[in-house]
């Protein structure tokens, strides 16, 4: 019988470590794509109140992270410490103020 580090060692078995990670992003990228159907972008600016801060939250959690792979722009804007910073990053992204 050969042994398991053999095979792997000498490559007569197929590396398929990176398949299940594609397949978690593409899922992800699905799921961010089917959410972003049902949610609009703020048309005014996002001011300090809980309506404004839940609005911006789900449109934030459905577009993706500007620079990195596989997080979303909630992920870049999210202080949690103060929701104004949180707010005013959400207004810099959304509305082009960077």
């Amino acid at each position: 019988m050969i042994h398991k580090d053999y095979i792997l060692k000498n490559k007569l078995a197929p590396d398929i470590s990176g398949v299940f990670f594609n397949q978690n992003f593409m899922i992800s990228c699905l799921i961010l794509k089917f959410r972003s159907l049902f949610v609009t972008k703020p048309k005014r600016k996002l001011m300090l109140s809980s309506e404004d801060y839940e609005m911006g939250r789900r449109y934030a959690l459905c577009q993706p992270h500007p620079f990195i792979k596989g997080k979303t722009l909630w992920d870049l804007c999210y202080d949690k410490y103060e929701s104004i910073n949180t707010i005013d990053n959400l207004n810099k992204f959304i509305f082009n103020e960077i």
